[in-house]
């Protein structure tokens, strides 16, 4: 099967997703379809490799003019002159996966591909999330004025929409009118660190020095109001003496501009000097970040999977997340660490719970991560499940 994935960006700043990306699309090449990616990338940027992806329709770096596109047209990454050669492109595969929705590369899908002879698919991957409804209002009115014509439209003509969880489709039905899909559930997973624990924990110690004999709970994510940062900060400063030498460890990208205040509210807090940011940090020096935590924390606000969770449990780390990340209900079954709801003080609650573990307690949920991982978060099976689950829905259209 020729399959086509399109995303706006295979940027890592940008999530999970296009982390995840790139990791399933040489799985499915090892089965034996031809798997190929598309972006909207200009094909200069420093992360485009040889493979991956084969197409870049962006506009090229050292051509790009700052300040020549509205900022709304370059905040949803539009790209002149890129919805012809989609169409062109589109036709030679026999299905296609769209990934993501509010931005350029869903318009140019919808016009590319609704009303063709190419069937395809869209993994909103968590992007329907009503959390937007409650923090965002004034932009939600916007995603519900161009929902009908736009996402709605690209969704309603699908063969299949793609979620990881029950939960997050059911949050999906309180999200835009009309909503009319065909959800189908796929298996969603992540590549485990090799096994190199030694050099990935001397790796992430010489990149942050100062946190070698540091004991710390870890946060790794964007640095977004969705994921909770401010929560996490006051329910550290809050447990801080019930967690004793404990720190916090503050890791991703800031997209919003909104680490300069969160750290002048760890100065507030009197925390600032247990609380360390570290940027975003990747490869090696990740996996020895989570190997190294006493803890991984994510007091979200609305996770439709959560492959950082996942991440950490295979290097055998408890987390302690909250009930909006939707993989939370496999966690507490698992043991595999603690769940609360999203607010101040039922965070503040489970890190004073956390804190009250006995050692051979967290030891227990040490290995019932690794457990959880295995049976649930592998990515060959995650990767294997979502291609059956299209060709089963390719199947049922090409009948009689």
């Amino acid at each position: 099967m020729k399959i086509l994935d399109i995303i706006l960006s295979l940027d890592p700043k940008a999530g999970g997703p296009q982390h995840t990306l790139r990791s399933i699309t040489p799985i499915w090449r090892s089965m034996g379809h031809e798997a190929d990616v598309l972006t909207f990338d200009p094909p200069d940027a420093p992360f485009i490799a040889p493979d991956m992806p084969k197409y870049a329709l962006g506009e090229p770096l050292a051509k790009a003019r700052p300040g020549r596109r509205p900022r709304l047209l370059s905040r949803i990454g539009y790209q002149p002159g890129t919805i012809g050669r989609l169409k062109q492109i589109v036709a030679g595969y026999d299905v296609v996966i769209v990934h993501g929705l509010w931005n350029f590369s869903t318009l140019a899908s919808r016009l590319a591909l609704v009303g063709g002879k190419v069937p395809y698919f869209v993994f909103v991957h968590g992007m329907l999330d009503p959390w937007h409804k409650v923090a965002y209002p004034m932009k939600d009115r916007v995603k519900q004025a161009i929902w009908p014509f736009n996402e709605g439209a690209l969704m309603r003509h699908a063969q299949g929409v793609l979620f990881t969880t029950q939960a997050e489709i059911d949050l999906a039905n309180n999200s835009y009118r009309p909503y009319r899909v065909k959800p189908l559930l796929v298996r969603y997973g992540c590549n485990g660190p090799t096994d190199d624990a030694a050099g990935q924990i001397a790796a992430f110690h010489a990149a942050f020095p100062q946190l070698r004999d540091r004991r710390f709970l870890i946060f790794i994510s964007r640095i977004h109001p969705k994921k909770g940062c401010d929560t996490l900060l006051r329910a550290y400063a809050a447990t801080r003496d019930a967690l004793g030498d404990i720190d916090l460890v503050m890791a991703g990208p800031d997209q919003t501009g909104w680490r300069e205040k969160l750290e002048a509210m760890a100065q507030d807090l009197g925390i600032a000097d247990r609380v360390h940011w570290t940027g975003m940090i990747s490869g090696a020096a990740k996996w020895g970040a989570l190997r190294s935590a006493d803890a991984f924390v994510l007091p979200s606000h609305g996770e439709n999977f959560g492959i950082v969770v996942a991440e950490a449990m295979a290097c055998g780390t408890p987390v302690i997340i909250s009930d909006r990340v939707n993989l939370h209900d496999v966690v507490q079954s698992a043991d595999a660490g603690l769940v609360s709801a999203h607010d101040l003080d039922s965070t503040i609650g489970a890190l004073r719970a956390y804190a009250a573990l006995p050692p051979e307690r967290r030891e227990a949920m040490s290995r019932n991560a690794v457990a959880c991982y295995h049976s649930h978060y592998e990515l060959e099976a995650a990767a294997r499940h979502m291609i059956e689950t299209v060709s089963e829905s390719l199947h049922g259209l090409a009948r009689p």
